[in-house]
Formats: structure tokens, sequence, C-alpha cells
């Protein structure tokens, strides 16, 4: 029987659920934030205050990041140190930082 406990050891379902997350999401865009200061991100001018919109569908079929987009492949994650916590950009289906899914801030 699986308990909770055994979940840390069950990479296959791990990788399961990454590249489902990755491909299907739960909505394709985060909750709009404004951003704090003026910075420059690759390359573009983003002023205070100005609201920001992620594309976490976009991210997730990123040719530059997956090889392959489009294909459900559990490989991409064997090996790999990309979790769901909002840590790894390549993968953040629940958001990043302060403004990410409560109840992961939990598990941290």
């Amino acid at each position: 029987m699986v308990e909770e406990s055994d979940l840390d050891n069950l990479e296959y379902l791990n990788m399961v659920i990454k590249e489902a997350l990755r491909l299907h999401l739960v909505a394709p865009l985060l909750i709009p934030h404004a951003s704090m200061e003026d910075c420059v991100v690759d390359g573009f001018y983003i002023p205070k205050a100005l609201h920001v919109i992620v594309n976490i569908w976009a991210i997730g079929r990123d040719q530059k990041v997956w090889n392959e987009a489009e294909k459900f492949q559990l490989e991409r994650f064997l090996g790999s140190d990309i979790d769901l916590r909002g840590r790894s950009f390549q993968l953040i289906p629940f958001g990043s930082g302060r403004r990410g899914c409560p109840r992961l801030q939990w598990d941290s």
C-alpha cells in the first residue's frame, strides 16, 4: 500500500505529474502582478508599477527550453532537479515567489 511518506520515492509518478502540468495547465496565465521597480528582463525595459501577466502555457511549450515541446515525454524529467514549487522557471504551473500557490509554501 502506498503511503504519503512514499511520495518522494515515486519517481515515475513525479515525472508524470510534471509532464502533465507542463502541457495541460489549470490556467494558461498567472494572476497579474505589478512590477515593484524599474528593471530590464531579457533586454525589455519594465517600468515600475507596470502590470505583468506571465504566459505559463507558452513557457511550457518553448522550443528553446523543451526539446520536442509538443510531445508528452516523461524522460525529460529523468534525473532533473526541476520542481513544481516555482524555483525552476521552466515549469511554474502554480506560480512562483511570494505570489505562488500558498499550499506549496507549507511543504518548503
